[in-house]
């Protein structure tokens, strides 16, 4: 079954009122947006927030820190890129919680993707390429004050999947390309 179709199927995802839903139209937050290409064919894309997706299924627990949003990308009838989106706008003190992006990232690749919904991700035969993204910048364009994300070199790496995973620093609203 397409992974896309799949998703959408699951009690997981169905179950809950269109005032929250988990599956989205847009992945924003702090004032950002992932911009797709015009040559991406929307219906190739799903994106869950992953925030709500906690809220709705951990209620009345503490929720765990993760990213803002997890996009699934069809290349092909059986191949998918799974882009994982934390976005941060611009603070007055300048700094990002290193510490807290690599929690984001670990939360949500090693809890809910090959936890929570292994089922949907691991246990078929689909061929999966993911990339961990940190868009970050002023939504302002006016205010040029963006960050530098060179410190995510120093970061380490995530062995997922068979494969070290490190996080890609991209400027305020990443931009998500045809796969």
């Amino acid at each position: 079954m397409d992974l896309l179709d799949a998703i959408r199927q699951d009690p997981l995802f169905r179950e809950f009122p269109a005032t929250a839903p988990i599956i989205v139209t847009k992945c924003e937050d702090e004032g950002l947006c992932v911009e797709f290409s015009l040559d991406v064919e929307l219906n190739d894309v799903l994106i869950i927030n992953v925030d709500r997706y906690y809220r709705q299924h951990l209620l009345g627990k503490e929720l765990p820190k993760s990213v803002d949003c997890l996009i699934v990308q069809r290349c092909s009838p059986n191949a998918y890129k799974v882009i994982l989106v934390e976005l941060k706008g611009h603070r007055e003190s300048g700094t990002i919680n290193r510490k807290e992006i690599v929690e984001k990232f670990r939360v949500t690749l090693y809890d809910l993707i090959a936890d929570r919904l292994r089922h949907l991700f691991f246990e078929n035969d689909h061929q999966l390429a993911f990339r961990l993204i940190l868009g970050a910048g002023n939504p302002n364009p006016k205010n040029s004050n963006n960050y530098s994300l060179d410190w995510l070199l120093t970061l380490p790496m995530f062995n997922f999947a068979g494969k070290p995973r490190g996080i890609d620093g991209m400027p305020q609203n990443p931009f998500i390309p045809k796969c």
